[in-house]
C-alpha cells in the first residue's frame, strides 16, 4: 500500500514535470524565433475597437476614411512623401483635436502654418490624428497604423479621457480580479501571445462602420483612490508602449503634459469614501451650506473658517476643496487657492479632467524614455493670473482656447527645432511666429455648431439654462443632424416642463442615430414625466441593450419597474447599478427607500451612502429622517428633516415630519409651529390637522 502511494506520487510529479517542461521548451523556441510577449507590445486588458483604417488612399493622397470622420478630422497628406518633406503626426483626444473649433484651429494647425513659413522650400505636413474622446489605450492602435506613413515626428498630447473612455476594456469590476490577473499573467507568456496573435489574424474582420471609432463615454461611475491608481498605472504603461512603438521605428516623439480648468470648473462628483458617523455627515453638510452662503454674502473670512472645518471632517470630499479654493482666492492667498483647486480636481470621484497623477506619470515616462517633454500644464499655470488656470486658456474644462493652442504650438516648435534641422538648430523665430499668429487671427473665425454646443455645456454648468438652451438651439440650426445637441436641449426643456418640445427633439435624435443611448434615455425619461411607466421601462431597456453598464438607465428602469408593481425587477436593477457603482446616489436612495419597511437597517445604510455622494438630496434626508424617527433617534431625525427643509422649504411633508420629530422630543411649541407651517403649504393635510388637535391647537 505504501509503495503504491509512492508510485502514484511519482506519476503525478512526472506528469507535472512533463507538462511544465513542454511549455518551457515552447517558450524557449518562441524566444529564439523572436516572438515577444504580448504584455511588451500591448495592454493585455485592451480590446481594440476594430481594424478599419483611419486613413485610406484617394487619388494621390491619403484621406481620413469616411467611417473614421465621426471621431477624426477630415484631413489629407501625400501618398508619396516629398524627398525633403516634413511629416508630423499629432496624437491625442478632443483637446488635441481642437474641439470645439476644429483641427485647423488646434496647435497642429498653428504649427502647419508656422513651419510652412519657416521652411519655405520644404513640403510641411502636420496631420492631426487625434480622436474625439480617445484615451491613451486607443492611441497605441492609432500609432500602429501611422508609423507606416513615413512620419518624421510624433507629438502626444493626451491624458483627459482615461476615466471617461470605455474602450472595450476588461472593466475594473468586470470579469473579476482573478480573471483579470490571469489574463495579465498569460500576456507575459510567449506561447499565449503567439496563439493570441494567430487567432486575431484569423478572426473575421468586423464590418466597417463609424462604430469602429465611436467612443461611448462612461457616465456617472465613481472612482476611489485604488481605482484611480489602477487607471493611472494603465495609462503609464500604455504611454510607455506607445513611445516604444514609435521609437522602435526610429521616429522621434515629443510628449506633453495636459492642463485643465481648475479655477472655474467644479468637481463632477464628491463623496466621502471612509464612512462618517451620522453626526459627522450632518455637520459636514451644514458647514458646506454655510460656507457657500458666507461666500455669496461676502463674508470671506468666515467662509474660509467654515470650509476649513468641513475639510477637517472629510478631507477627501472634492467639493469642499473647490469652495475652499474660492475662499482662499478671495483672501489673495493664491498659492493655497491653487493647491485647493488641484485637490478638488484630484479628489473628484468621477474625473473628466486629468488628475495631477496623470501628469506625473507623463513626466516619469518622458524622463525614463529620455524623450523631450512639453510641460504644457506648467506653461498654462505660468501664463495664468496668479497661477490659477481658468477660462482665459481653457474653453470649458479641458479644451484649450485659441490662445491656449498658440502657446502649445510655440512650446512644441521650441522642442522640435533640432529634430527638423539638426545642422542649424532649426529656424526658430519668435517674430515669424507672431506674424503667422496675427495673420491667423485676422482671418474670420466662424463659430461652428461644435462651438455653440460647447458653449451650451459651459452655460449649463454655470446654471444658466436659458442661455444654454439658446446655444444648443444655435448648434442644431447650424448642423441639423447634431443629435448630441438635441439630447442636451431636450434634457433642459424637460427640466423646465416643456415636455412636448423635448419629446420632438428626442424623437429626432433617435431617428438620426438609433444606436445613441442618450437619445433613448431622454425619451424614456420623458415617458416617465408623463407617468407612462411601461414605455419608460422599455426605453431604459433599450438604453441598456446598447450600453449594459449605464448606471443611470438601470436606476431609471428600477424606478419604472417599482411603479409598475414589479418590486423584484426594481430591486434587481438597483442592485445591478450598485454593483457597477456602489456610490451612486440615485441607486442607493431608491433601494434604501424600497427597503425601509422590510429591512430598516439596510435602508439606513443605503440612504446614508446616497447622502455621502449627494449631500443636497432632500428626499434622502427626509426618508432617512423617517427611519431614524421610527427607531427612536428623534434628535438625529430632526437634523435630517431640517436639512431637507433648508434644501426645499416648500415641501409640506418635510415640515410635517419635523413636527413629528419635535413631538417625540417633547417640544410641543416647536411641533405646533411645524404643523402650522405644514397647513400653510397644504391646508388639507390630515396628519397636521390631527396632530394640532392633539396638541390643543385651534
Amino acid at each position: 500500500m505504501h509503495a503504491g502511494r509512492i508510485n502514484l506520487t511519482k506519476k503525478v510529479c512526472f506528469a507535472l514535470f512533463t507538462v511544465v517542461g513542454f511549455f518551457a521548451v515552447c517558450e524557449v523556441l518562441l524566444w529564439i524565433a523572436g516572438v515577444e510577449p504580448r504584455a511588451r507590445r500591448d495592454d493585455p486588458t485592451f480590446r481594440p475597437p476594430g481594424t478599419a483604417s483611419i486613413f485610406e488612399p484617394e487619388g494621390d493622397v491619403y484621406r481620413t476614411s469616411a467611417v473614421a470622420r465621426y471621431a477624426f478630422s477630415d484631413q489629407t497628406f501625400a501618398i508619396e512623401k516629398a524627398q525633403d518633406g516634413v511629416r508630423i503626426f499629432c496624437l491625442g483626444g478632443s483637446s488635441a483635436y481642437g474641439f470645439p473649433w476644429g483641427a485647423e484651429a488646434s496647435f497642429c494647425g498653428v504649427l502647419q502654418d508656422v513651419l510652412t513659413e519657416a521652411y519655405p522650400g520644404r513640403a510641411i505636413e502636420v496631420v492631426n490624428a487625434s480622436g474625439m474622446s480617445y484615451g491613451m489605450h486607443r492611441l497605441k492602435t492609432v500609432a500602429d497604423e501611422l508609423v507606416d506613413y513615413e512620419p518624421d515626428l510624433f507629438i502626444v498630447y493626451s491624458g483627459h479621457n482615461e476615466f471617461a473612455d470605455r474602450p472595450d476594456l476588461v472593466p475594473l469590476r468586470g470579469l473579476g480580479p482573478l480573471l483579470d490577473a490571469l489574463e495579465v499573467g498569460l500576456a507575459h507568456s510567449r506561447l499565449y501571445s503567439f496563439m493570441h496573435s494567430r487567432m486575431r489574424r484569423e478572426a473575421p474582420t468586423p464590418p466597417r462602420s463609424p462604430e469602429a471609432f465611436r467612443v461611448r463615454r462612461v457616465r456617472g461611475r465613481t472612482f476611489d483612490a485604488q481605482d484611480k491608481a489602477r487607471v493611472v498605472a494603465r495609462f503609464e504603461g500604455e504611454l510607455s508602449r506607445l513611445i516604444s512603438t514609435i521609437r522602435g521605428r526610429g521616429i522621434p516623439v515629443l510628449v506633453a503634459t495636459v492642463p485643465c480648468n481648475l479655477r472655474e470648473w467644479r468637481p463632477e462628483r464628491s463623496t466621502t469614501f471612509p464612512d462618517l458617523s451620522d453626526s459627522e455627515s450632518a455637520t459636514l453638510r451644514t458647514y458646506l451650506l454655510e460656507g457657500r452662503a458666507q461666500l455669496e454674502s461676502g463674508e470671506h473670512e468666515r467662509a474660509l473658517e467654515t470650509l476649513a472645518r468641513a475639510r477637517e471632517i472629510a478631507p477627501d470630499f472634492a467639493e469642499t476643496h473647490y469652495w475652499l479654493g474660492k475662499a482662499l482666492e478671495s483672501r489673495t492667498r493664491w498659492g493655497e487657492a491653487a493647491a485647493a483647486y488641484q485637490a478638488a480636481c484630484d479628489l473628484d470621484a468621477f474625473p473628466i479632467r486629468r488628475t495631477s497623477a496623470i501628469n506625473d506619470a507623463i513626466r516619469r515616462v518622458a524622463a525614463d524614455a529620455q524623450v523631450p517633454l512639453l510641460d504644457v500644464d506648467r506653461l498654462f499655470a505660468e501664463q495664468s493670473e496668479h497661477g490659477l488656470v481658468g477660462f482665459e486658456l481653457i474653453e470649458d474644462y479641458v479644451h484649450p482656447t485659441l490662445y491656449g493652442h498658440q502657446l502649445i504650438a510655440w512650446k512644441a516648435w521650441t522642442a522640435m527645432e533640432y529634430e527638423l534641422d539638426p545642422q542649424t538648430g532649426g529656424a526658430l523665430d519668435r517674430a515669424l511666429f507672431e506674424r503667422v499668429v496675427d495673420r491667423r487671427q485676422a482671418a474670420p473665425q466662424s463659430r461652428s455648431a461644435s462651438w455653440f454646443y460647447n458653449q451650451g455645456v459651459v452655460l449649463e454648468r454655470q446654471n444658466q439654462p436659458e442661455l444654454a438652451m439658446a446655444a444648443y438651439r444655435r448648434a442644431v440650426e447650424l448642423k441639423p443632424t447634431y443629435d448630441a445637441a438635441m439630447v442636451n436641449l431636450a434634457i433642459l426643456l424637460s427640466d423646465d416642463g416643456r415636455f412636448d418640445e423635448a419629446q420632438q427633439l428626442a424623437d429626432r435624435a433617435r431617428e438620426l442615430d438609433v444606436a445613441n443611448p442618450s437619445a433613448h434615455f431622454i425619451a424614456a425619461t420623458l415617458s416617465g414625466h408623463r407617468r407612462e411607466w411601461g414605455p419608460a421601462a422599455a426605453g431604459y431597456r433599450e438604453v441598456l441593450r446598447l450600453d449594459a453598464s449605464n448606471v443611470v438607465a438601470l436606476v431609471g428602469l428600477g424606478k419604472a419597474s417599482a411603479l409598475l408593481g414589479r418590486p423584484d425587477e426594481a430591486r434587481s436593477s438597483f442592485e445591478r447599478a450598485l454593483e457597477l457603482d456602489p456610490e451612486d446616489a440615485g441607486a442607493n436612495f431608491h433601494l434604501g427607500t424600497m427597503l425601509a419597511a422590510a429591512d430598516p437597517e439596510a435602508a439606513r445604510l443605503h440612504l446614508e451612502r446616497a447622502l455621502r455622494t449627494d449631500p443636497e438630496h432632500e428626499d434622502a434626508h427626509n426618508n432617512l429622517g423617517a427611519i431614524l424617527l421610527e427607531h427612536g433617534r428623534a434628535a438625529d431625525a430632526e437634523s435630517h428633516f431640517r436639512q431637507a427643509i433648508a434644501l426645499s422649504p416648500g415641501r409640506p411633508n418635510f415640515h410635517y415630519n419635523l413636527g413629528l420629530a419635535y413631538k417625540a422630543l417633547a417640544r410641543p411649541v416647536d411641533a405646533e409651529r411645524a404643523f402650522r407651517r405644514t397647513l400653510e403649504l397644504s391646508p388639507d393635510h390630515a396628519g397636521a390637522l390631527r396632530n394640532l388637535r392633539r396638541l390643543g391647537g385651534d
